[in-house]
């Protein structure tokens, strides 16, 4: 009680300095990474309880996303709610803020790829690609989603090829390359991305590719 009443403070504290440019609003993520110390880390109803009681029950865009995590961290029991709070994050997030809305609509895409719901992960990601055009990372997710997923090679394809130009020397990002131009009948342009990424990363899923 006394360690919950610590974090009460604490909170305050971060949100006056944020609110008075003392601190970037990033800065309650650190709070979150200590609250979740004073709690099971299988009871993320009860991190939730607390939070809404500080914040009237209203979440700012990055707490619900902080929320989020700890409900998806405990498995496919927490995804449906993980899922709830990143769409609200999502809609509450100021659409000027890129970077925030960028990191929401990531997290909410892979937080739907463990709930199976490809069309809509695919999407999420698509929202990232467009407002960030050069993320390697979720270029190569969302090729990945398509080809692997929804079974759409020649969708995936430009994806593939972007991630790849930009993150040329990183071995799983080649892979999806070369199994998506494997998956479209172009065996020698794929055994050349593929043999390149197991020089950088010699992992089983690209020997077996």
């Amino acid at each position: 009680d006394e360690g919950l009443e610590q974090m009460r403070s604490a909170y305050r504290q971060h949100r006056q300095y944020i609110e008075a440019g003392r601190e970037s609003p990033n800065a309650i993520g650190d709070w979150f990474l200590r609250l979740g110390g004073l709690f099971p880390p299988d009871q993320p109803a009860d991190v939730e309880a607390f939070v809404m009681d500080l914040t009237g029950g209203e979440p700012d865009p990055r707490e619900a996303h902080a929320l989020a995590l700890y409900w998806r961290n405990i498995g496919p029991a927490g995804v449906s709610r993980a899922i709830e709070l990143l769409r609200q994050a999502v809609e509450t997030a100021p659409p000027e803020d890129e970077l925030v809305l960028a990191s929401l609509y990531t997290e909410l895409g892979l937080t739907l790829l463990m709930a199976e719901e490809i069309e809509a992960a695919v999407e999420a990601y698509e929202r990232v690609v467009q407002l960030q055009p050069d993320n390697a990372s979720v270029l190569n997710n969302l090729a990945y989603a398509l080809s692997e997923m929804l079974g759409q090679p020649q969708r995936a394809l430009p994806h593939a090829q972007r991630a790849a130009d930009l993150a040329s020397s990183n071995g799983p990002i080649l892979d999806t390359l070369g199994w998506v131009r494997y998956q479209l009948g172009n065996y020698d342009e794929a055994e050349t991305a593929l043999r390149r990424s197991v020089q950088l990363e010699p992992t089983a899923t690209t020997y077996y590719h």
